[in-house]
């Protein structure tokens, strides 16, 4: 049965599908890492400690944002709206500017959240292009 369904699909929407699937999940990769690296004790200065879960908050937060905005459009906002321009804008700003402060943190965390919160802004971004051009 399985065999009669996958020639029924064209491949090339399969294979379409498999890659927008591993983009969509590849920020959750590196963020779930970083999380988890967060709760194994580290010596260090607890200002750092601080500034890395506040950014690593915002890129997880910003990261869920997009993942029900997937599966429930108008979390996001309206289609073709201000607010969903709006929305996506801070959210791919957030996570820019979050990039910048994790490159000043001295951690050994710090190149797993950079690389979070760039895929996370430019998945935000391209959301943003696929909502003004469709």
């Amino acid at each position: 049965m399985i065999e009669g369904i996958w020639e029924s699909l064209d491949r090339s929407i399969v294979c379409y599908s498999c890659q927008l699937i591993i983009l969509v999940a590849a920020p959750g990769i590196p963020l779930l890492l970083t999380w988890r690296q967060m709760f194994r004790p580290r010596c260090g200065k607890k200002k750092r400690a601080v500034l890395l879960a506040i950014t690593l908050t915002i890129a997880t937060v910003s990261y869920l944002w997009l993942m029900a905005g997937l599966v429930h459009g108008n979390i996001i906002g309206p289609n073709y709206s201000t607010w969903r321009f709006v929305v996506i804008g801070l959210n791919c700003a957030a996570d820019m500017v979050g990039a910048v402060a994790a490159i000043c943190i001295r951690d050994i965390r710090k190149p797993l959240l950079i690389v979070g919160l760039c895929a996370v802004g430019l998945e935000w971004f391209y959301a943003g292009v696929v909502s003004s051009a469709v």
